[in-house]
């Protein structure tokens, strides 16, 4: 089925799930399939997918850094993110202006993100303005105000603030913020059935009720478990059980999966997905919206201890966070005296990557006890982004943990790397895609190959951020069979508008021309 207003696209989460979890079937004919299937969807601008296949994720955390300081001068200064309603009917769910503790979360978590991932000082500092807002409320609401009123308590709400509160934990060591982080995880707790009725189905017990009220003020959310909220809760107790044993965060998490795997079909034209909710009174199952299983799967992974996704785990050298952003489990992490040192763990038989930055380049890096080579073409080696500060290491995997040892780690400031692209590894589009009445780009030989399909072709470029006092011009060489061309940009107040466009004066006539 279809979703009005969302546009049909590969998911890059599916697309490494069937990369990455084949690997772990016994039909090696079924796995080579999914694998197929899923580097046929594959995107090389998805961080997750550089770090377990294509490399090169230096160049995906530079737009990071660049974003994170965009959509920190955008961020308001007193921190405050509030409700904006679009349309009528969402003006019945609460006041324009109005604010919650869900609110924040979900538009704050950008900024944690692309901080926990650069360790970028600037968005951490606008994001904290917003937690230390956060510290007002205590009840977990609004998170859903596209169809919840703003006032209704709400599951998403919990988990989406102790994400947010536990991030920054992370990134600053302050233990008032994991207090926070576990405050908000424990909001979530009464949303979840913790007992099984025995005249109904195994999937009351961890079933999650979404929120404590209706949707369009129309009907109620009570006994009918939404698991896709619950699953995205019980990820947040996941990964606070790492750093808190106030309670037992993991087997919450792993009793409300259970229940999502109870609810998963056996019918043959869905098998294996979950319902969108489940009137457990009445047990009856709502056909008609079927998700995928990936929530289930991710909650499945990180209870196995299985490499999945990306994760990345943090070590401070004094106030500045150092980043490993990896595709292999990242254990026993440890910086004393300038050596830096960990673990990490891969499917066997396998290769990945770890990026970490911001970080100044290495006297030397050992590799279970054995000097790593400065190579990019290898199959193991580091390679080094300076100024950007990203330390790059590719690794083959067996059956045992390998061993890193970095000397002279350090942490530094990041710098932004000039705006250029180059397209000079072939098929790599440096973050370039296609966006409408055009067929797949491609590069080669040091360009961007785009083919128009339709009448109203355009590409949409990557992230990057440039100070136009330092850059006033964009400069760039090309051919074309057609005539003219149109560049859009946006500014730190964001989105496009027509004073945001410039006409190209390209001719159309299959020869290179300098525009700028």
């Amino acid at each position: 089925m279809g979703v009005i207003g969302w546009a049909p696209g590969p998911s890059q989460g599916t697309a490494l799930e069937y990369v990455v979890d084949s690997r772990r079937l016994k039909d090696r004919a079924w796995a080579e399939r999914l694998t197929e299937k899923g580097l046929s969807l594959a995107s090389p601008d998805d961080l997750a997918f550089a770090l377990h296949q294509f490399g090169t994720p230096d160049r995906l955390l530079a737009a990071y850094l660049g974003n994170g300081r965009a959509q920190a001068r955008r961020a308001p200064e007193d921190g405050k993110y509030t409700f904006q309603p679009a349309t009528d009917q969402l003006r019945t769910l609460g006041a324009e202006g109005s604010t919650a503790v869900g609110i924040c979360a979900r538009d704050v978590r950008p900024l944690l993100g692309l901080a926990l991932r650069t360790g970028d000082p600037q968005p951490l500092r606008a994001a904290l303005k917003t937690l230390k807002l956060m510290e007002q409320f205590t009840v977990p609401r609004a998170s859903q105000v596209w169809e919840v009123p703003v006032h209704t308590p709400d599951i998403l709400a919990a988990g989406d603030a102790c994400d947010v509160y536990l991030t920054a934990y992370k990134l600053t060591g302050d233990k008032h913020l994991l207090e926070r982080a576990a405050y908000w995880a424990k909001t979530g707790l009464p949303f979840v059935y913790m007992w099984q009725a025995p005249e109904a189905r195994p999937l009351m017990k961890g079933g999650s009720i979404a929120v404590f009220g209706g949707s369009f003020y129309v009907g109620s959310w009570f006994a009918r478990p939404v698991q896709w909220n619950g699953l995205a809760y019980a990820r947040s107790l996941l990964e606070l059980a790492k750093y808190d044993n106030s309670l037992p965060w993991r087997h919450f998490a792993e009793m409300i999966t259970i229940s999502g795997m109870n609810q998963q079909s056996t019918r043959e034209k869905d098998y294996g997905t979950y319902t969108d909710n489940w009137d457990v009174i009445d047990d009856v199952e709502c056909v008609g919206c079927m998700l995928g299983p990936g929530g289930i799967l991710a909650n499945v992974e990180e209870l196995m201890g299985v490499p999945a996704g990306m994760r990345t785990e943090i070590v401070q050298d004094g106030a500045q966070p150092i980043c490993i952003n990896a595709a292999p489990i990242v254990s026993d992490a440890t910086l004393a005296g300038g050596t830096l040192t960990f673990g990490l763990r891969y499917d066997a038989g396998n290769t990945a990557y770890a990026a970490l930055m911001p970080v100044a380049e290495p006297a030397g890096i050992e590799v279970d006890g054995k000097a790593l080579p400065r190579a990019e073409g290898s199959e193991e080696g580091w390679s080094y982004r300076e100024g950007l500060g990203c330390l790059t290491l590719k690794l083959r995997f067996g059956e045992t943990v390998r061993k890193v040892r970095i000397t002279g780690a350090k942490a530094i400031a990041p710098e932004l790397p000039p705006p250029a692209w180059g397209f000079d590894t072939e098929g790599d589009t440096e973050g370039w895609r296609a966006a409408n009445d055009v067929a797949p780009l491609t590069a080669e030989g040091g360009s961007l190959v785009v083919e128009v399909t339709g009448g109203d072709p355009y590409i949409h470029g990557p992230g990057i951020t440039a100070d136009a006092a330092q850059y006033p011009a964009l400069a760039f060489r090309a051919r074309a069979t057609a005539t003219g061309g149109e560049v859009f940009f946006a500014t730190d107040s964001g989105g496009f508008s027509p004073k945001h466009e410039r006409a190209l004066d390209l001719p159309g006539d299959g020869q290179w021309h300098e525009v700028t």
